[in-house]
């Protein structure tokens, strides 16, 4: 059943800071320890990450280990000095550093960590010393990485999504790190993880690391076999679902793949793996439940830029501007060099009423990636908004230059163009649309504008206003806003077929199935068998798991216009969801040579050979 949406407008989000990791202070570990050490490294800012709340990177030095030269994290005779530490601020740009100090009992009895904060000029703001002792070493990593969140944001962190699932004995704790020492051999790391496993058999992360290097070293049998395993004997740990469930689609078993998915979703996940869970989601068509499992990585404290970045443009098609200018501000404060998002932010100011922010970050897109599409496409938009159909026709055809198949676009130029006078112009650019998304979302809009260039109802009806109110709101991506003009169309002229479809493609946008699949059978009711309307009412019913139906509907879709590659292409998707694969073959086959360059085709092939093995 579809979840409903829910409103989630944001007015805050979590403190942020970004840590760099000196190199660890390690003069009197012995020579075996070395490698532990460099490994230590790498697990707590993997940790860090996990847990979320600061951006965290490791440095990176030309130091030694075992005699040989390379660019590592190092391993330090004391802390580094004002200078050094002030360097790493201005190479990462980052607000502090901490310096790890590591000392080892050579029989790994006991290994104590002290780790502190600087700000620039040496200033030593936090310090703590946590003992790491056999029993409670993952606790106790733990508290130092939650503890240096803490310290570095003034706000706690919740460790909940982590606790037990990492070593309790230090000589595990010690193979695992040498485990992802990068500088060893992958047989030498391979060989530790096993023995860190059988130490602790209940040590979820090991597992994990043991799973990573079989695939690296080319063991894909047994990688795989482990990989099936792992959520029965770890059957808290939302990461083996994750993996299995990754592995699974990419053999083609998408329903088990999904099952796994959704339980990553039900799991006390950890940002990072939230994250990775909607991304999947959205990858198979579940745009709510992948931007409710990006929300909740938002709320856990991730910090990966690129959740942002895409939660930002969720928000942004809900109409919720607010929380997407700060999703995407929020990105940027986290990786400043994602210059394309410059001009989805500066649109999000615009239509908040924020023009001088907005005329700010247009002009730094502008300067900073002028070949950028997002900076076209969104100037494009800006402009349509503003009414100045030639400055926007310049930036939408630039932006059609690099997307040339982005069916968006062309509608977009058919407007300006028509705002524009140049009607016969707009009717290729709505043409050029219509063909490139026949069958989809845009592909119906530009058929209703071309209905509306060719057959001009009455000016003056004011269910004609309504509807180009709402059909301009739906053109901008903006379905919600659409709606309410749409249905006053057809309450006042109930027999008004093209604001019934246009109603219905926005339910579709906004995956309103029930919604979609009644103002769909409106139209056919109204104007009678139409292979869009009945190719749409197959999509809506396919996608509320009514696959007979479905499949009846793209049949009569079909049989209207039989030379449609966008219809058989979704003939062959139907009756690849019945499992009748064959014949979607021989129907994507169809499409792929009436339409050889169409992606979607492309993509539907791939899917079917992934699911039919």
């Amino acid at each position: 059943m579809k979840r409903p949406k829910r409103s989630h407008i944001i007015a805050k989000l979590p403190p942020l800071a970004k840590v760099v990791l000196s190199g660890v202070v390690a003069s009197d570990l012995q020579p075996g320890h070395h490698k532990t050490a460099e490994g230590f490294i790498g697990d707590l800012v993997r940790v860090i990450q996990r847990l979320g709340g600061i951006c965290i990177d490791s440095a990176q030095f030309e130091t030694t280990l075992d005699g040989e030269q390379d660019a590592e994290p190092a391993i330090l005779d004391e802390v580094p000095d004002v200078a050094v530490l002030d360097g790493l601020l201005d190479h990462y740009e980052y607000d502090h550093v901490a310096v790890p100090i590591l000392s080892w009992a050579e029989d790994d009895s006991q290994a104590v960590v002290e780790l502190s904060l600087y700000r620039r000029g040496g200033e030593q703001i936090w310090t703590t010393v946590v003992p790491l002792l056999d029993g409670g070493v993952w606790q106790s990593r733990l508290t130092l990485a939650s503890d240096l969140v803490a310290a570095a944001t003034r706000t706690p962190v919740s460790a909940r999504p982590l606790l037990g699932q990492g070593p309790r004995t230090l000589h595990a704790y010690r193979l695992a790190c040498e485990a992802r020492c990068d500088r060893m051999s992958l047989a030498d790391r391979l060989e530790r993880a096993r023995a860190a496993v059988a130490l602790e058999p209940e040590y979820d992360e090991t597992w994990l690391l043991l799973q990573d290097l079989l695939f690296a070293v080319g063991r894909v049998a047994e990688a795989e076999q482990l990989t099936e395993e792992l959520p029965t004997r770890l059957n808290r740990c939302a990461r083996a679902f994750l993996k299995r469930g990754q592995l699974r689609q990419q053999r083609g078993r998408n329903r088990e793949a999904r099952q796994d998915i959704y339980q990553v979703a039900s799991l006390d996940a950890d940002g990072l793996a939230l994250y990775e869970a909607a991304v999947f989601m959205r990858a198979i068509g579940d745009e709510d439940g992948g931007g409710e499992n990006m929300q909740r990585a938002v709320d856990r404290r991730c910090c990966d830029p690129f959740l942002y970045e895409q939660l930002g443009v969720y928000r942004a098609n809900e109409g919720e501007e607010v929380a997407a200018v700060l999703l995407w501000e929020r990105a940027l404060a986290i990786d400043p060099t994602l210059y394309g998002i410059l001009a989805n932010l500066a649109l999000g100011h615009h239509r908040l009423g924020n023009d001088d922010r907005a005329d700010q970050l247009f002009a730094e897109a502008a300067a900073r990636a002028p070949e950028h599409f997002a900076t076209h496409y969104n100037l494009g938009l800006y402009y349509q908004d503003l009414q100045s159909w030639d400055m926007a026709l310049t930036h939408l055809d630039k932006a059609i230059e690099m997307r040339p198949k982005l069916p968006l676009l062309h509608l977009g130029r058919g407007a300006c163009l028509y705002k524009l006078g140049r009607v016969e112009h707009a009717i290729q650019a709505y043409e050029t649309a219509q063909e490139i998304d026949r069958g989809g979302a845009i592909g119906k809009q530009a058929e209703g504008e071309l209905d509306k260039i060719r057959t001009p109802d009455d000016p003056e009806s004011t269910a004609r206003e309504f509807f180009h109110k709402g059909a301009d709101r739906a053109r901008s991506d903006r379905p919600q806003h659409a709606i309410p003009f749409l249905r006053e169309a057809v309450k006042l002229q109930p027999g008004y077929w093209q604001a019934w479809f246009y109603l219905g493609t926005c339910y579709r946008m906004l995956e309103r199935w029930d919604a979609a699949t009644g103002a769909f059978r409106k139209v056919i009711g109204l104007r009678g068998e139409q292979a869009d309307a009945y190719n749409e009412l197959a999509i809506a019913l396919g996608q509320q798991g009514r696959r007979e139906e479905a499949l009846d509907h793209a049949r009569k879709a079909h049989d209207l216009r039989p030379g449609d590659a966008g219809i058989i292409s979704n003939l062959g998707l139907a009756l690849m969801e019945l499992g009748r694969f064959d014949e979607a073959r021989h129907q994507f086959q169809r499409a792929a040579r009436l339409d050889p360059g169409d992606p979607i085709v492309a993509r539907c092939l791939k899917e079917l050979e992934l699911r039919s093995g």
